[in-house]
């Protein structure tokens, strides 16, 4: 047989098994928040107030503590199109088998801008938000050293 034939054939058995499942595609556009415009994210320079760039920015989506008394504070924007499959197909009685392909653009942007104590940028950064957003971590418990030895502490520390 040839090749013709073998896509033929394919494609009409994938016919047979997709309308025996039931099946779903699904496109989706999402779009939150605007980006920052290159010019004004260009414009930023260390020594700024958090008041001069609050006015060029405007207000941030989250705040973070930024060594000890600093703050760092995030912009973030999405603009998405997603393309998704479902497929369910029945096997047996009570028993089916299925799959979900989902082709989205989920990578969201966002611009970082980390301050001082004296509330003067420091530095900024553009990128992916997995990589701007600081690692995940359980603050530690540091008693005050007057504390009396109790519960979790001993004489040694």
């Amino acid at each position: 047989m040839n090749a013709s034939v073998w896509r033929a054939l394919s494609a009409t058995l994938l016919g047979c098994v997709l309308a025996s499942a039931s099946s779903c595609v699904v496109y989706d556009r999402r779009r939150h928040d605007e980006p920052l415009a290159p010019e004004v994210i260009s414009a930023l320079q260390p020594g700024q107030s958090l008041d001069a760039c609050l006015r060029s920015l405007g207000a941030p989506r989250q705040c973070f503590a930024y060594r000890g008394d600093g703050v760092a504070m995030l912009w973030a924007w999405s603009d998405t199109d997603a393309l998704s499959v479902d497929v369910s197909l029945p096997l047996q009685e009570n028993v089916s088998a299925s799959f979900d392909l989902d082709l989205a653009d989920t990578e969201a942007q966002g611009c970082m801008l980390w301050f001082g104590p004296d509330l003067q940028l420091e530095r900024w950064q553009q990128g992916r938000l997995g990589d701007l957003l600081p690692g995940r971590s359980r603050p530690t418990f540091e008693p005050a050293s007057d504390e009396p030895v109790g519960y979790g502490r001993t004489a040694g520390g």
